[in-house]
């Protein structure tokens, strides 16, 4: 099994995961720069690991594959949302270190709205 990036740009990677020469799972990184901080983040947008991998360390391998690109662009942190619902990639994501720092807020704003 492999993990290799593409670039999407400065501020994007897609790392896609590879078994037996069939595509099993990618991520992708997007940089932002936070200026209360004077550095970079990189936000994990996507982990999607096809079903008859999970479990196989396709996950953990573009995890570690994510954190290393994150170093790489720059940031000094690397963080990711995750539904309330989904306590299975809660525990996966808290096996490898990451915590629950703080409250994540959304709201739509449509294109016709006010």
């Amino acid at each position: 099994m492999r993990a290799w990036v593409c670039t999407g740009g400065p501020d994007d990677r897609c790392l896609v995961a590879e078994a037996a020469g069939r595509v099993v799972g990618l991520a992708h990184l997007h940089r932002v720069p936070f200026l209360t901080e004077s550095a970079y983040r990189a936000r994990l947008t996507a982990l999607v690991v096809d079903e008859p991998a999970r479990s196989q360390g396709v996950g953990a391998l573009l995890l570690a594959a994510a954190e290393r690109t994150a170093r790489d662009m720059g940031a000094t942190a690397l963080e990711l949302s995750t539904s309330n619902r989904r306590r299975r990639a809660h525990r996966f994501y808290e096996r490898h270190g990451y915590a629950q720092p703080s409250r994540h807020y959304r709201k739509a704003v449509p294109p016709d709205g006010p």
